[in-house]
């Protein structure tokens, strides 16, 4: 399983808990307190450490208070999620494509020749197109 499918299930789960128990339930769980929210996928890659951290020499102490993980193994067959593999550089070349703006631009009137700021400056005028 990749970390998006493992994301994506345990959002579900989450978000099932959530409408259940009327209170969002992020936080919640004994993942949770492997969380770094800033990251890809914080849920899986939180999963992924707490399975980690229950194998360690030394298991970390799960409050009793926090949720249970759901049956993940049960889901996927496998308990850690993985980054998904990565296409080879000959099959997954970019194709770069001219970038072109939802609006046009359109030259706005010329100054009188007035000295000053603005003097050989064009200015345009975007307007979103019909």
């Amino acid at each position: 399983m990749t970390f998006e499918q493992l994301q994506k299930y345990l959002d579900e789960d989450k978000w099932i808990e959530s409408s259940l128990r009327g209170v969002d339930m992020c936080g919640r769980y004994a993942r949770c307190r492997y969380c770094d929210r800033g990251a890809s996928y914080p849920c899986a890659r939180a999963h992924n450490k707490l399975i980690e951290m229950r194998a360690a020499s030394v298991p970390d102490a799960i409050p009793s208070w926090l949720l249970s993980e759901p049956p993940v193994k049960k889901k996927f067959g496998t308990e850690i999620a993985t980054e998904p593999p990565m296409a080879p550089m000959s099959e997954g070349k970019r194709k770069w494509t001219k970038w072109k703006a939802p609006v046009s631009a359109e030259p706005a009137a010329e100054s009188d020749g007035e000295e000053g700021a603005g003097k050989g400056v064009r200015l345009f005028v975007l307007r979103k197109k019909s």
